[in-house]
């Protein structure tokens, strides 16, 4: 006579609610240090700017992005963009516009409200004023050293640096070093390193200050 096969009892623990809270409440701490530490880092970034206002220039890519609401801001830039160091006068702007029906006053007033977005956003100006002209603003090489005398970074690290989620820090997420390299790419610059085991760590950030073809 065949013994009937006992069915097989699922023996996967299920969570309790206690358990599914305490989860919950680890991912919403998790979350609230990432932002955190977001935060932190636009900080620097946003000190970073405004110590550079009058010594540095941002790439017209970025500047579109940041300050134009439409077609007609992009081509006020480009034009302004082409005319170079001499700038334009308003009303040889309005000119070259006359497919998009804006005056010379028009003009100036677009000017003045990209400049308001900038500024905002990163306490500079790109456009200024000489005599009646709008000129782009120039300005000076850009270059940023921060430097420690820890204990250096060991070689088995240096490749990762900049991978976002890496960290060695026991609450750091990961994140400002990666933020810091992407946001200075982005405006045509560098973030480079040097570092000695037992010596302390150099980090160097080269930001250009004209426009690259």
């Amino acid at each position: 006579m065949e013994t009937p096969e006992k069915p097989v009892q699922n023996t996967k623990k299920k969570r309790s609610q206690s358990d599914k809270i305490g989860r919950l409440k680890y991912n919403q701490q998790l979350l609230k240090q990432t932002l955190a530490e977001v935060e932190e880092v636009k900080l620097m970034l946003c000190t970073i700017f405004a110590g550079l206002k009058d010594s540095f220039n941002f790439e017209q890519s970025l500047i579109e992005r940041v300050a134009c609401r439409d077609e007609i801001d992009r081509e006020i830039l480009r034009l302004i963009f082409e005319a170079g160091s001499p700038g334009l006068l308003p009303k040889e702007m309005a000119i070259k516009l006359t497919q998009f029906k804006v005056t010379r006053y028009h003009v100036s007033r677009r000017i003045l409200r990209m400049n308001k977005r900038l500024e905002k956003e990163f306490g500079e100006q790109i456009v200024e004023q000489r005599g009646w002209h709008w000129a782009y603003k120039e300005g000076k090489d850009a270059l940023i050293t921060v430097q420690d005398t820890g204990f250096g970074i060991p070689d088995a690290v240096k490749g990762k640096l900049y991978t976002p989620m890496f960290t060695t820090k026991a609450k750091g997420q990961g994140f400002g070093l990666a933020v810091i390299k992407r946001m200075t790419e982005a405006l045509g610059g560098t973030v480079t390193f040097e570092s000695q085991e037992g010596k302390g760590t150099t980090f160097i950030v080269r930001l250009p200050t004209s426009q690259r073809s």
